[in-house]
């Protein structure tokens, strides 16, 4: 009896942990019934900055034909001359550029990189363990020819002088 209810405590506890499929498949059940609740949270959350604002102004001139009125016409002994007017029209052209950015975005990179820098910590943990490993066993392994070095010079030399040769 107590067997069954420590398992029934256990299931218990482990059921209410709150996972990353729990928390996806809420935020996907509100999405799909309020989506404007959602989006205000989203909003609320990870409001947007403004990168950069650019304003270009362009002024320039154009000139513009007026067709002559009557009043415009002069009489100069029976000659009726007609003159062409030209104004000059200044334009002025504004450009707003607004680059606007989601923090949503930037707390997702922020989140992928923390991840990335603790498993640069963890591998460069590895190999800083591995490398004294290989360390210690290099050692191991010069002490040991050193070693066998060691015994086989008398014999090396009772060789030589067996061969009567010089060393």
């Amino acid at each position: 009896m107590l067997r069954v209810c420590s398992w029934l405590v256990a299931v218990l506890l482990l059921g209410g942990c709150y996972s990353q499929y729990k928390a996806t498949k809420q935020v996907g059940k509100a999405l799909a019934h309020y989506p404007q609740i959602v989006a205000k949270i989203a909003q609320d959350s990870f409001p947007c900055d403004v990168i950069r604002i650019d304003t270009i102004i362009s002024v320039s001139d154009t000139i513009v034909e007026v067709q002559p009125i009557e009043n415009f016409t002069t009489i100069v002994d029976t000659l009726i001359v007609t003159k062409k007017v030209f104004i000059k029209l200044p334009i002025k052209t504004t450009y707003i550029t607004r680059i606007v950015e989601s923090t949503a975005k930037l707390a997702i990179i922020n989140a992928q990189l923390d991840s990335v820098n603790n498993a640069i910590c963890e591998l460069q943990k590895a190999n800083n363990e591995l490398t004294g490993k290989i360390a210690k066993k290099n050692k191991a392994i010069w002490w040991f020819i050193a070693l066998v070095a060691g015994l086989l010079l008398p014999y090396v030399i009772h060789i030589f002088k067996l061969l009567n040769i010089k060393i």
